[in-house]
C-alpha cells in the first residue's frame, strides 16, 4: 500500500513538472458583457483589434468570467489572455482565474459578425418571401430577428459564409385566428425555412439543430430589421430666407389672381 501511495506522488509530481507554464503567453486585451440577445454573451477584442464571442465553456476549467462580475452593457474590462486550438473543438481563449492565477478558464470562440447595414440588408429580404409562405399573407406580423451562430462554423470561418438568421412570427391559422409563435430559418446560401415539428420532412433531431435558442442568439436586430422594412419619411429641408420670401411672393400674387376667379385654390 506504501509502495502504490508513492508511485502515484511519484506520477503526480512528474505530470505537474511537465504541466506547460502559460504565463510568458499571455497578451491584454479587453472583455465586456451583454445580455441584449437573451443570454450573456461574452465579448472578447483582441490585442490586434479583432473581436469574438465566446460560444462555450470547457467544462472543468475555471469560470474565469464570473469571477470577473463584469457589468451587463458596461464598459470593456482590461484581461490577460491567450489564444490556443483545441482538436475537434475549435479556436479559444484562456484567461487566468483572478483567484488562482495557475488556474484558467478556457473559452472556445464563436464567429463574430459586426451589425453592418449590410447584414441588416440581408435579414430585412428575406421577410417578404417568409410573408408570402404565410396561409394569411396579410395577417402576418414579425416578432423578432435574430443574428444566429453559423450552423456550420468551420465553414464559416474558413469559407467566410454569409451570416444566418432566424425569425419568431405569427400569422392566420387554418381557423382564422392567431396561433403559437413560427420560427424559420435563413442559412449561410440564401435559404429560407419554416421550422415545423409537425413537418415529416424535418426530423426532430434537425429542427433541434436549426431553431434559435437563447445560446444560438449573437444579436437581436429586431429593431434595425423593422426600421429597413419601414423606413421613415425624409423630412423636408427647411427653405431658405429667399425661398420663404419666393412663396409668401408666389402666394399673394395667386390671391389677387383669384379675387376674381373663385374657381383658384391658392395654397401658402
Amino acid at each position: 500500500m506504501k509502495r502504490t501511495m508513492t508511485l502515484i506522488f511519484a506520477l503526480a509530481l512528474g505530470m505537474s513538472a511537465f504541466a506547460k507554464d502559460h504565463s510568458g503567453d499571455y497578451q491584454e486585451g479587453t472583455v465586456s458583457m451583454s445580455t441584449l440577445s437573451g443570454h450573456e454573451v461574452y465579448t472578447f477584442t483582441y490585442s490586434d483589434g479583432r473581436a469574438g464571442d465566446v460560444a462555450t465553456r470547457e467544462k472543468f476549467s475555471a469560470d474565469s468570467l464570473k469571477m470577473m462580475n463584469l457589468v451587463d452593457g458596461g464598459p470593456p474590462v482590461k484581461v490577460m489572455y491567450r489564444i490556443g486550438h483545441k482538436f475537434g473543438a475549435g479556436d479559444f481563449v484562456a484567461i487566468p482565474s483572478p483567484n488562482d492565477l495557475k488556474k484558467e478558464g478556457i473559452y472556445f470562440l464563436t464567429s463574430h459578425t459586426d451589425i453592418t447595414p449590410e447584414v441588416v440588408k440581408r435579414a430585412a429580404a428575406a421577410v417578404p418571401l417568409l410573408r408570402g409562405m404565410m396561409r394569411d399573407p396579410d395577417s402576418f406580423v414579425l416578432e423578432a430577428v435574430y443574428l444566429r451562430e453559423s450552423s456550420n462554423k468551420y465553414s464559416q470561418k474558413h469559407n467566410n459564409d454569409d451570416p444566418e438568421f432566424c425569425y419568431f412570427f405569427r400569422s392566420h391559422n387554418a381557423m382564422g385566428g392567431y396561433g403559437d409563435t413560427g420560427e424559420a430559418h435563413l442559412d449561410e446560401k440564401g435559404h429560407l425555412q419554416i421550422l415545423d415539428v409537425n413537418d415529416r420532412e424535418q426530423s426532430a433531431v434537425y429542427i433541434a439543430m436549426m431553431t434559435c435558442t437563447p445560446k444560438r442568439r449573437l444579436a437581436d436586430i429586431t429593431a434595425e430589421v423593422k426600421a429597413a422594412l419601414n423606413p421613415a419619411a425624409p423630412t423636408p429641408s427647411a427653405l431658405t430666407p429667399e425661398e420663404q420670401a419666393k412663396r409668401a411672393q408666389q402666394y399673394a400674387d395667386c390671391l389677387k389672381v383669384a379675387v376674381n376667379n373663385p374657381s383658384i385654390v391658392c395654397k401658402p
